[in-house]
């Protein structure tokens, strides 16, 4: 039962192993790209907001992820919050860079965003 305590605690311990070792890999990330994120880290949970300066909305930005890098982001503007997405780190460590990796690409295409880290 995943309720009972010894199992609810190994679930959880489970979690915060893969939060904290994929929150530097997204940070690190976010910081190869210059300026382009800006962001507080998260207190809890797997996902985090981030501002960026590029010259793209956010619904563009999402679908363009979506179908060019196979990756999923939030746009902010579902949050009325325009130029910022919602980036979840909780997906094994391997597949979270190469998600990113293929984001890359995608940042890497938008006019004078070519440069990173």
């Amino acid at each position: 039962n995943a309720l009972s305590p010894d199992v609810r605690e190994r679930i959880l311990a489970r979690t915060r192993g893969i939060l904290n070792d994929n929150w530097p890999v997204l940070e690190d990330w976010m910081r190869s790209r210059g300026n382009t994120f800006t962001w507080q880290p998260p207190r809890a949970g797997a996902i985090v907001y981030a501002r960026y300066d590029l010259p793209i909305g956010s619904l563009e930005l999402a679908g363009r992820m979506r179908v060019e890098a196979d990756c999923l982001i939030v746009p902010g503007e579902h949050f009325d919050m325009p130029n910022y997405v919602r980036l979840g780190f909780g997906p094994p460590t391997d597949r979270l860079r190469e998600a990113l990796s293929r984001c890359d690409s995608v940042l890497d295409s938008l006019p004078g965003n070519g440069v990173h880290g």
